[in-house]
């Protein structure tokens, strides 16, 4: 992590909003949340940022453009049928008939840019701070769909630091 780039980063980027674009919810065919056949289940959760983009959006009374910054990020739960000894497979291949029920969204975090920086800064701040804008959102998203499908509460940890951000430079 380049905490220099971050921090300019940061100074030139103010949050505007945060909004979902994309929901997908996979159940399994033969899984009845109300009347579930497997008496245990385990919740995975993955997260990261995708990509992200700076564009125009208007003209202040100056003639100066306003520029905005498009960061987008990925949230995704899945509950597995815990049939297995111990932690269950990294295999994917494995564990696949044992997946119930698959949630991933897609959030889009938006930025008034006061000046414009470099591509690198942006990069390192989407990789460590749109997670803490975007996370309370995939918090509320994830614990009402999982209240919507009926199946067990399903609420994502607290969103954690990512590694490379707990390195200094």
């Amino acid at each position: 992590m380049n905490k220099t780039l971050l921090k300019k980063a940061i100074a030139s980027l103010s949050i505007i909003d945060v909004t979902l674009l994309k929901l997908k919810v996979e159940i399994k065919d033969d899984f009845d949340a109300l009347h579930p056949y497997c008496e245990q289940m385990i919740a995975q959760f993955k997260h990261g940022p995708d990509s992200a983009h700076v564009s125009a959006v208007a003209e202040n009374s100056e003639g100066e453009e306003k520029r905005i910054l498009r960061a987008y990020y990925n949230c995704a739960f899945r509950l597995i049928e815990n049939a297995f000894d111990g932690d269950p497979p990294v295999d994917e291949a494995k564990l696949a008939d044992k997946i119930l029920v698959v949630v991933e969204a897609k959030f889009c975090a938006y930025y008034w840019m006061k000046e414009d920086i470099s591509e690198d800064a942006i990069d390192e701040f989407v990789t460590n701070n749109v997670g803490y804008h975007v996370w309370p959102y995939w918090r509320e998203l994830a614990t009402s769909t999982a209240m919507r499908i009926r199946i067990p509460p399903v609420i994502p940890p607290l969103y954690t630091v990512p590694q490379d951000a707990q390195k200094t430079e």
